[in-house]
């Protein structure tokens, strides 16, 4: 064949097959899966391992929550009773994020993302908890992760009634319209991992979360951590799934869940509080973040008051809001409409009573002081004024 001879391709060959993207994504996938089995050594938990993995991927300010988190991951919902939310809140780059993709590879669950609807939201616990789906018989283990929630989830009724309704297994019935004029009954019980930039105002969502803050990492931290694509969590998942298919650690889960709630409340720790992590604690006990529950005692009262004081700083606004939203008759969303045509006041008296009721219903808040209170009011756009007969907290709009 001379130089110049340009050879071709025997039009009788068969053409090559372009590659489909699709398959070969799932076949790295799989790839990638393979190459993370591994076993426990003789001395070493799950909880330990997850523990590990957690730390390799956020600096959080508060060691303890690295076993709260793992406690929490673990947990058994078919053979859990009362389950908090855990509520992971920080600003961009903090890290919240990175925790509930760790999360989502351990559990082998998808995120779920912070702007869904009620009914999505239904939906998706439906899927996840029940193995015949409308049939709500057939329970199964799951975690509901919700990634980058806004404040809009905490003020719609039906969103806020899985939240509020979904901790508790003996409350958790719901009837939700089947769109025929009939019912459907519903059953949002489970954990529920959240996270989100926001604080939560609902002082009904506050009391059963567990609370979870991180802090921006600094560019020298980065350095040091890890995605959680880059590891090893897929082998995690299957030694998770392979523990809670042993009748010998459902024994063991609920030997300690009943030895735990007949202890004494420890402490420094208000008694809707202990009764909120029991089940965490028989968790975190059976996968071994724990040698036993004692153990886990002085770092939940550390945890305890330390979520104390960081509920309270939102917490007493939303209080605030609410007796002033009772004192004037008027939604907070009202008041400026209504200025602009009558004047809007509220009894101090109003207020006062509804931070007593507060504290006195267990609500991680103490009385505010002499100079925080007008902070507050002044805040919402109320401030004193004074009149014939005495004084009252006076709106006045922004302008």
């Amino acid at each position: 064949m001379s130089e110049d001879t340009v050879s071709v391709t025997d039009s009788t060959e068969e053409p090559i097959e372009p590659i489909d993207i699709n398959s070969f994504g799932r076949k790295y996938r799989r790839k990638l899966a393979e190459c993370d089995d591994f076993e426990l050594n003789e001395n070493q938990t799950i909880g330990d391992e997850i523990v590990k993995q957690l730390k390799k991927v956020v600096n959080l300010p508060n060691d303890f929550a690295y076993s709260v988190i793992t406690a929490y991951c673990c947990v058994p919902s078919v053979l859990s009773d009362i389950l908090p939310i855990l509520y992971i809140q920080g600003s961009s780059g903090s890290g919240k994020s990175q925790i509930l993709k760790l999360l989502s590879r351990v559990l082998g669950q998808k995120l779920v993302v912070g702007a869904s609807t009620a009914a999505s939201l239904k939906n998706e616990i439906n899927s996840l908890r029940f193995r015949d789906g409308a049939g709500c018989t057939v329970e199964r283990n799951y975690h509901l992760l919700i990634d980058n929630v806004n404040t809009e989830l905490f003020q719609a009724d039906q969103a806020l009634g899985v939240l509020l309704n979904g901790y508790d297994r003996e409350t958790d019935q719901m009837l939700i319209s089947d769109g025929r004029g009939g019912n459907i009954r519903f059953f949002p019980f489970g954990p529920k991992v959240i996270s989100s930039t926001h604080e939560v105002d609902n002082p009904e969502i506050w009391r059963r979360t567990l609370l979870i803050q991180c802090k921006k990492t600094q560019p020298e931290q980065l350095r040091g951590l890890k995605r959680p694509s880059d590891l090893p969590l897929s082998g995690l998942k299957k030694v998770l799934q392979a523990f809670w298919n042993e009748e010998q650690n459902w024994e063991m889960f609920l030997e300690l869940k009943h030895s735990i709630d007949k202890l004494n409340k420890p402490d420094g720790m208000s008694n809707e509080f202990w009764v909120l992590v029991n089940d965490v604690i028989a968790s975190g006990v059976t996968c071994g973040v724990w040698n036993n529950a004692s153990d886990s005692f002085n770092g939940f009262i550390n945890f305890f008051n330390l979520q104390r004081q960081s509920k309270s700083v939102g917490l007493l606004g939303a209080i605030v809001k609410k007796g002033l939203e009772t004192g004037t008759g008027l939604a907070s969303d009202r008041w400026v409409d209504v200025a602009s045509k009558a004047e809007i006041t509220c009894s101090p008296k109003e207020v006062k009573k509804v931070i007593a009721e507060a504290i006195d219903s267990g609500l991680p808040l103490r009385q505010p002081s002499v100079e925080r209170l007008p902070d507050i009011l002044a805040s919402l756009g109320f401030f004193p004024s004074r009149s014939d007969g005495g004084y009252s907290y006076k709106f006045i709009p922004p302008k």
